[in-house]
């Protein structure tokens, strides 16, 4: 994860850097911020700034290679390669995809600065994109990017007079800013949805927590996107409010949105309520998982070796595996349902390449649980092997006293 982090901040930035070398002697005419970035790049020099960058770009990659080698997820390499390459074509030429039109710029913007760092450090993370992660990358990428139309439209009047056709100045400032408000409306229920949708995919959750308490945790990630973005929809809102009353894209409509919008706080704020939910369930989850470490032995047991089918996929290899699991004695005051965990090794690992975990019933004296995983990722070269854990906290005080490993 920091090896992914240092990729991203070393690579995001340099979309930055090549704006301003292309847009210098136009922010210089700018009366807003922009002017200080133009004088900037001006002290600095072009050759200098695009020395920087050839380096970041450099390490950047290099070490994107290095993780996916390790990781032997070589997806991980196109992905940054996208992302940098729509990162620099948003404003270099030829492309300068900022000003093709409306879908050149949501293409070029969003991918690179929202949806592919965002889906390099998701796959990073877990190893593979899962449904819960299209969702949550997607509506998250929509969100952020509503917000970038108010950010163009903060620079209108000088975008309108310098001939730089941004979305505000194509659609023009009323529409524009209507539009974002309309986008950030429908994006941020999707949001919320995604963030506890994924909270709830995962088994340690209700395990912890419980029914009642995993739908308690639900409402925390709508908390948390609604606290994390009640600022910009805020603000947003009232913009819209006044754009919706003018007449005309006038000078006093530029002054509200400079009066109201703040886009560097208003993507923090909304970056700082996902991340806090985040670190929450990580909590939740290394918690559970880390208290029952020890797995059943007495009332519980697999029965017999588990069933693996081995298959071909786009890059790989991949395996479903299925098995049961019996209660060979009575038992009572434990949790009714309990954690299987799956690892994947191979000889020499200290730590499982790959780990995935599903949530099943208990079953009662002589009776059988199946459970089943689908899609786990096989490395290729040495023969892997997996490991199945049935973690259960007998005594509901999250420390497991019972242990079965197959």
């Amino acid at each position: 994860m920091i090896e992914s982090i240092l990729v991203f901040s070393l690579l995001y930035v340099t979309g930055f850097q090549i704006n301003s070398v292309t847009d210098r002697e136009i922010d210089l005419k700018y009366s807003t911020f922009k002017r200080s970035v133009g004088e900037a790049a001006g002290s600095l020099g072009e050759r200098k700034i695009l020395a920087i960058i050839a380096l970041q770009l450099g390490v950047g990659l290099l070490l994107a290679l290095d993780l996916a080698l390790r990781l032997q997820n070589l997806y991980l390499v196109p992905l940054v390669l996208i992302g940098v390459f729509f990162g620099l074509a948003y404003s270099a030429r030829p492309f300068s995809f900022k000003t093709r039109g409306l879908w050149a710029h949501a293409l070029s913007l969003s991918v690179s600065a929202f949806a592919m760092p965002f889906l390099f450090l998701y796959i990073a993370a877990r190893g593979s994109l899962d449904l819960q992660g299209v969702v949550l990358i997607g509506s998250f990428s929509v969100t952020a990017y509503s917000l970038e139309y108010a950010n163009q439209a903060y620079d209108f009047t000088e975008d309108l007079a310098a001939g730089v056709a941004t979305p505000a100045v194509r659609l023009g400032l009323r529409r524009s800013l209507r539009l974002a408000f309309g986008m950030c409306a429908v994006s941020l229920p999707l949001l919320a949805f995604s963030l506890a949708y994924l909270a709830l995919s995962r088994p340690a959750v209700p395990l912890a927590l419980g029914e009642g308490g995993r739908w308690l945790f639900a409402l925390g990630a709508v908390g948390a996107v609604a606290a994390g973005y009640f600022l910009p929809l805020r603000g947003l809102a009232r913009i819209s409010r006044e754009a919706k009353a003018a007449d005309s894209d006038s000078r006093e409509l530029v002054a509200t949105v400079h009066r109201e919008c703040n886009y560097s706080l208003w993507q923090a704020s909304g970056v700082t309520g996902l991340a806090g939910f985040a670190l929450v369930l990580f909590l939740v989850t290394t918690s559970t998982t880390g208290a029952l470490t020890a797995a059943a032995a007495g009332a519980f047991a697999f029965d017999g070796a588990p069933s693996a089918s081995v298959y071909r996929v786009p890059g790989g290899s991949a395996a479903d595996v299925d098995g049961l699991v019996t209660s060979t004695a009575a038992w009572e005051g434990v949790p009714d349902r309990a954690l299987v965990r799956a690892e994947l090794f191979q000889p020499g690992d200290r730590a499982p390449y790959a780990t995935a975990g599903l949530t099943i019933p208990l079953p009662a004296k002589g009776a059988y649980t199946p459970f089943a995983f689908h899609g786990l990722p096989l490395r290729g070269g040495a023969p892997s092997t997996l490991t199945l854990t049935l973690l259960v906290d007998s005594h509901l005080k999250g420390v497991p006293d019972t242990a079965m490993r197959s």
